[in-house]
């Protein structure tokens, strides 16, 4: 949102978490429902790569690999297709409608590519980031390890203030029809900074879905109960803020075609 003279005005993350608590609560149980079943997906897709992973690595035959593959694609589409229909989901009920649970599960071909066109862009960006972190840290650790320690901690700094502007590529991907080079550069602009509650909270539950998958074999699997049952509720409300500032920054209208073309796609 911008004055007349052209300036960013802030906008009320409040606001926005209050609108996305509203969203789910026109359908909670679906919500949660559809948040269960991608999540469940998703944790067997990874079990799975985990189990291919670790038996190459003892030596197993290569068929494993087949399945240290199928289980990472698994949990890749199943993470694509869980936050899409969350997406979808939290746009209908934004408009004060209730999305069916066929609504939320339908998939989204066109959505997916772009989606995965992102990840691919993030990767190579986050890479090059990396290795340039690490030479630069590697020369001056030569002069003095100091130097190379703090290379190291700016290249830290950078990669999360980069990954953290990213925040919106999920509705610039899929409601914004935006390929992945435009998204990145519209995720970079002024119009997003400013958004640091925002950014925090989905840093956070990314972070809990991690925590997730690693308690689950574990001893501690009573605490990824827990930590389970909150992301059935936190994770929609997230979607749905994160399509509140979408809708408060960029327009319902955003984008190629507009978000009824955008959710037109079969």
């Amino acid at each position: 949102m911008t004055t007349a003279g052209g300036s960013v005005v802030p906008l009320a993350t409040a606001s926005c978490l209050r609108q996305g608590w509203r969203a789910f609560g026109q359908a909670p149980l679906r919500f949660m429902a559809f948040t269960l079943l991608g999540g469940v997906l998703n944790v067997i897709g990874q079990l799975v790569q985990n189990r291919g992973s670790d038996e190459l690595q003892q030596g197993g035959p290569a068929g494993y690999l087949l399945l240290a593959l199928g289980g990472l694609a698994a949990g890749v589409a199943s993470n694509i297709w869980l936050n899409v229909g969350l997406l979808r989901g939290s746009r209908i009920a934004l408009a004060e409608g209730q999305p069916r649970f066929a609504e939320l599960a339908r998939w989204e071909g066109a959505a997916t590519l772009r989606l995965l066109g992102m990840a691919a862009l993030l990767l190579m960006v986050n890479g090059l980031v990396l290795i340039t972190c690490g030479l630069v840290a590697g020369v001056l650790s030569v002069l003095t390890p100091g130097l190379g320690l703090l290379a190291l901690v700016l290249g830290g700094a950078a990669l999360m203030i980069l990954n953290v502007s990213q925040v919106f590529q999920l509705p610039l991907v899929v409601v914004g029809r935006l390929g992945p080079v435009l998204a990145f550069q519209r995720g970079w602009s002024r119009k997003t900074r400013g958004w640091a509650p925002l950014y925090l909270l989905t840093l956070a539950l990314h972070g809990l879905q991690v925590l997730l998958v690693l308690l689950v074999p574990t001893p501690f699997a009573a605490l990824a109960v827990l930590l389970a049952v909150g992301l059935l509720i936190a994770w929609p409300v997230m979607i749905a803020s994160l399509m509140a500032g979408y809708d408060a920054l960029f327009g319902r209208d955003f984008g190629r075609g507009g978000t009824a073309q955008a959710f037109s796609e079969r």
